[in-house]
């Protein structure tokens, strides 16, 4: 990874260990065939095994199964972590998605930020998760840039 923007440390798996989350950024490619062409990343999660060693979890990510990387990825500036489901497990929203966990470290993407308001100008930036409103579930606070007019 060249740039691994943000990152998180959770328990996804729920073993009771802390696994971390790495929201990837891509790069700009310098190379003569592809010069200035945005080259994007994968989003990583490493999770606690049996050994007490952190592995690779990236696979269970939806949309990047056996090394793939997510498509129509985005930056990832907005990483942030907590139950926004209310199902007892850690999820994660990042780069505008929302990634739902099994439990077990493995996510879904159910919606995105589009689903949820419609198109937006700007970019999210910053984003935390916890419970405002105090219902014992966590909510989601962006921080959006949006360009001036």
């Amino acid at each position: 990874m060249h740039f691994g923007y943000r990152t998180a440390v959770e328990d996804f798996n729920g073993d009771g260990k802390d696994d971390f989350v790495v929201g990837a950024m891509g790069l700009y490619s310098r190379e003569p065939h592809n010069y200035e062409e945005f080259v994007p990343e994968r989003y990583l999660i490493y999770l606690s095994g049996d050994d007490d060693k952190p592995h690779d979890g990236s696979d269970g990510i939806q949309g990047q199964e056996n090394g793939a990387i997510m498509p129509n990825m985005v930056l990832a500036h907005d990483l942030a972590t907590g139950d926004l489901d209310a199902d007892g497990d850690v999820d994660i929203w990042m780069a505008d998605k929302f990634f739902e966990n099994d439990g077990a470290g493995h996510f879904s993407v159910p919606l995105n930020l589009t689903d949820l308001v419609g198109p937006a100008p700007g970019m999210t930036m910053s984003s935390v998760v916890a419970d405002f409103d105090g219902d014992g579930i966590g909510d989601l606070l962006l921080n959006r840039a949006v360009p001036s007019s």
